[in-house]
Order: C-alpha cells, then sequence, then structure tokens
C-alpha cells in the first residue's frame, strides 16, 4: 500500500482551490460569470444577503476540491505517476468536461451563453487537474 504525500495532496488541493477563487473573480470571469448567470438582475440587498451565506459555500467547495484532487492523486499513483499530466488530462476529457457541458445545457442558461459558460467551467478544471496532475507526478 502506498503512502500518500500529504504535502503533495494539499499543494494539489490548494492550488485548484485558490484558481477557481481567482477565476471567478473579477480579476478573471468573475464579471462574465455574473451576467451569464443573472447576477447583474439582483438588487443590492440579494447581492449583500448572499455575500453572507457565502461561508458555507466556500467551505462545501473546499470538500469537493479535497474529495476530487484525492481521487486523482490515487489514481495518478495507482496508474503511474510518470504519467500524471496525460492521466488527469483525460480524467478531465472523459469525465470532467462531459460532466460540465451536460450541466449547462440542462440548466437555465440561455443557449447564446453556453459556449462561454463551458469554457470558463471546464477550462478552470483543465488548468486545475494539470497542474495536480503534475504535483501529484512529481512528488
Amino acid at each position: 500500500m502506498e503512502i500518500i504525500n500529504y504535502w503533495a495532496l494539499a499543494g494539489g488541493t490548494l492550488f485548484a482551490f485558490i484558481l477557481g477563487a481567482v477565476w471567478y473573480s473579477p480579476l478573471m470571469f468573475g464579471n462574465l460569470w455574473a451576467k451569464i448567470n443573472g447576477a447583474d438582475k439582483y438588487t443590492k440587498e440579494e447581492l449583500q444577503k448572499l455575500e453572507k451565506e457565502m461561508t458555507k459555500f466556500y467551505l462545501l467547495q473546499l470538500f469537493l476540491t479535497i474529495l476530487t484532487m484525492f481521487v486523482l492523486y490515487q489514481n495518478i499513483k495507482y496508474f503511474g505517476a510518470e504519467k500524471g499530466i496525460w492521466f488527469a488530462l483525460f480524467m478531465w476529457l472523459g469525465y470532467v468536461m462531459p460532466t460540465q457541458v451536460a450541466g449547462v445545457i440542462w440548466s437555465n442558461t440561455e443557449k447564446k451563453y453556453w459556449f462561454k459558460q463551458i469554457c470558463i467551467l471546464a477550462s478552470c478544471q483543465l488548468v486545475a487537474f494539470l497542474v495536480a496532475g503534475y504535483i501529484f507526478s512529481v512528488f
């Protein structure tokens, strides 16, 4: 049984979590993301109420990121760490990207925003998976 490198797992998780925070912030795609999801139509009071509830969503996202990175880590270590980036790419291509696309086309997103929303969602996950795949294969 292989011993888990908790530092590598923490590094991959931390990178993915911070990447998501920056990716969906006004620094990158946050404003477009808000428009796609109709957040620009909220009143100031509604936005303030949502902001107060964000902590539980961030904690849930952190848990989901830990879970995702743990499963990716275990698979890379099991199937061969020397090809971690390739394995991460194929995991993304076979599982993450199709799930993201399905989530967009079966949601309430206006069709004119489908491509943009898919690109924002899937590319963030792609970057997270590739960097984590590298981290897990090297450490």
